[in-house]
């Protein structure tokens, strides 16, 4: 399974999905540490459309939360567009 935009659309609100490799663009993220902020925050962009990223829907803390693309705006503004990235061996 891979993190895919559904149906490769950049636009707002879009969801994101797992789904088998396809090889389109919607498959494609990139990562950029986010500093400033605590250790381990990445912002996950669309690797073909970079001011748009992977969020968390409405900022929701709860589980089972939606996840979707939204316009990334600054660093500082958007939580929901801030998630934690563990290695498996330093999960708790």
């Amino acid at each position: 399974m891979y993190l895919t935009a559904h149906n490769s659309n950049y636009t707002n609100g879009t969801n994101i999905e797992g789904y088998e490799k396809n090889n389109r663009n919607g498959q494609e993220f990139s990562l950029e540490k986010i500093d400033k902020l605590e250790e381990g925050k990445y912002k996950i962009s669309l690797a073909s459309m970079p001011t748009q990223s992977v969020s968390i829907k409405d900022g929701s803390t709860e589980n089972s939360a939606n996840v979707n693309i939204q316009k990334y705006i600054k660093k500082e503004d958007i939580n929901n567009s801030r998630l934690n990235i563990l290695h498996k061996d330093m999960q708790k």
